[in-house]
Formats: structure tokens, C-alpha cells, sequence
């Protein structure tokens, strides 16, 4: 019996494709240890998940699944000229950066993209505990330095 193989060949294809693309359009992580030290010190990057996660979404599950938890962080080396966007991404987190009328932004963490959830869902991040109210290349960052990405599914 003679099989068609061009469906098995067609979905290698497509699945490299879904693999491969992904990947030139982001910006990479360093894929550096979490207990990095930098020339300025040390900032701690966390990311949490929460709201994707509660809303079910399947990347965010995997993704909690992997970390092991809805939050994970890293200690991230930095030097003097570092910003909140470029330590994060000199973490280990795979990172996509989108640009706007705003300047950049942080579109997607280790593939969990803004608007997946909700039409206004997205990254939103503070320094130290407080919200930025400039982009993530507008503020520099010094050792010592917490800051936390949180994915919102909605502004209420």
C-alpha cells in the first residue's frame, strides 16, 4: 500500500515554521543564570502570570506549568548604560518588543503576547513598587532594583 506523504511532510514544514519565526521576531534572552551579577550590580526581574492563568489561557498554563508557579524570577546582571527594557531582555525570557506612538513596549514574555486574552490585555510593569508612567527604555535602572512585569487581562 502507498501512502501520500506530502501531508507529513507539510506539517514538519508548518510546525518548523511555527518554531522558527517566532524566534527571529523576538528579541532573545541572554539565557544567563538567575544568580547573574553585572559591572552596575544586579537587578531582580519577576514576571507574573496570575490574570492569564485564571482566564485559562493555554500558553499561560503551559508556561506556569514550566516555572512552576504563576510568578518566577531572575537576578539579572546590568551595567551602566541598562534600562528597565534591556534588563529584561538580559534575562533568560524569551522577549518580544513592539513600537508604537508611545516608543517601545514589551509585547510578549516567553510567548504570552499582549491582546491574547482580552482585546486590552498585555504587560504592564513597576520599578521598586511603583508604575512607570514612560516606556521601559525611558528608565534606567541601578543595583538593587525590583522589577515586576505583570500580564493584565483587563484595566478594572
Amino acid at each position: 500500500m502507498k501512502t501520500n506523504r506530502i501531508p507529513q511532510v507539510l506539517t514538519v514544514l508548518l510546525m518548523t515554521a511555527c518554531m522558527v519565526v517566532p524566534l527571529a521576531l523576538t528579541s532573545c534572552g541572554n539565557g544567563g543564570s538567575s544568580n547573574e551579577v553585572g559591572p552596575a550590580g544586579s537587578v531582580t526581574i519577576k514576571i507574573d502570570i496570575t490574570a492569564a492563568v485564571e482566564a485559562k489561557d493555554a500558553t499561560a498554563v503551559a508556561l506556569a506549568g514550566q516555572k512552576g508557579g504563576n510568578t518566577y524570577s531572575y537576578k539579572v546582571g546590568i551595567d551602566e548604560k541598562d534600562n528597565v527594557l534591556t534588563a529584561l531582555q538580559n534575562s533568560p525570557s524569551v522577549v518580544a518588543i513592539g513600537s508604537g506612538g508611545w516608543g517601545k513596549y514589551v509585547d510578549a514574555i516567553d510567548g504570552l503576547a499582549s491582546g491574547v486574552v482580552s482585546d486590552v490585555a498585555g504587560w504592564t510593569f513597576t520599578i521598586n513598587g511603583e508604575f512607570a508612567m514612560v516606556g521601559p527604555e525611558e528608565i534606567p535602572v541601578k543595583d538593587g532594583d525590583v522589577i515586576v512585569f505583570t500580564y493584565v487581562t483587563s484595566w478594572e
